[in-house]
């Protein structure tokens, strides 16, 4: 009998739990979603963006959440599922596409010193190069320490790779990786690979950015 009463007690809170999560928002999902992101608890967070998206199948934000799950738990899946959320119009969100192209980007990057070859260096420029601007406050979620001092940062490794090094005295976020170096640092000046990049370029340091670009964050 004990045994029933523990069965059915825990059959109770499950249904609980998900009627719970039913009278939930999908904008509401998509910020637990979030949350549980930053706190590596991937498998929740992917259960959150999807529940988010069983209630608005156009909730972008759920769709780069999820995107953001396979970039920490399985990167084969990440750059697909990027490019299929910018290939498909109609979408709403509010954490912008740079939460999409920033995590494009960073597939780009993952395991080399620096984008490998003009090619991988154009895609990144392209990506994120229209987002320079107007975005200095953007984190890609509460509580995330993925900020747009990354996407300069990726900029200023894309125009190095591809020779595009300009001159300490370029104007800051200028179309060089002097200008998107100094855009970095203008925007956080402690940023390690930042200064990194800036010794790079200064012929201090030789493409010692961590073998994986984003290091222990990804």
């Amino acid at each position: 009998m004990r045994k029933i009463f523990i069965f059915m007690g825990m059959v109770f809170l499950l249904l609980t739990a998900q009627m719970c999560q039913e009278e939930k928002t999908a904008d509401e999902l998509a910020i637990e979603g979030w949350q549980k992101f930053v706190s590596a608890q991937y498998s929740d967070a992917k259960a959150n963006f999807e529940a988010a998206i069983s209630k608005d199948s156009t909730f972008g934000d759920a769709k780069i959440g999820i995107g953001w799950v396979y970039i920490k738990t399985d990167y084969s899946k990440a750059a697909d599922y990027f490019r299929s959320f910018l290939d498909v119009s109609g979408y709403s969100y509010k954490n912008s596409k740079i939460g999409a192209v920033l995590g494009l980007a960073s597939f780009y990057v993952q395991g080399m010193d620096i984008p490998s070859g003009k090619k991988g260096a154009d895609e990144i420029i392209e990506l994120l190069a229209p987002f320079k601007e107007g975005y200095d406050a953007w984190t890609l979620c509460s509580g995330s320490d993925i900020t747009i001092v990354d996407l300069h940062n990726l900029l200023a490794l894309a125009y190095h790779e591809n020779g595009a090094d300009g001159t300490e005295n370029d104007a800051v976020n200028s179309d060089t990786a002097w200008g998107q170096v100094k855009k970095a640092l203008e925007l956080n000046s402690d940023n390690e690979n930042a200064n990194i990049i800036k010794n790079i370029l200064l012929g201090k340091e030789y493409n010692k950015v961590s073998k994986s670009y984003w290091g222990d964050r990804l």
